[in-house]
């Protein structure tokens, strides 16, 4: 079962329990990360509609190149 981020074809995913991540902002140990259709979204700004943790949804936030 797949489960943590893996590396596939140059991209990012997240997996959790199997599955790929929810969408929106996830909280993975003390950062946060968003996640769409279960790719890490890497390295620009995103609109979160939804989160999965403590942060407001609908704002706008950035990424680094990490994903962070």
């Amino acid at each position: 079962m797949l489960q943590g981020f893996v590396e596939k074809d140059g991209e990012t995913y997240y997996y959790l329990n199997g599955n790929l991540g929810p969408n929106g902002i996830t909280k993975v140990g003390e950062d946060y990360y968003y996640v769409h259709y279960g790719k890490v979204i890497k390295g620009r700004q995103f609109y979160a509609y939804k989160t999965n943790c403590d942060l407001p949804n609908k704002e706008y936030y950035n990424y680094d190149k990490d994903g962070k």
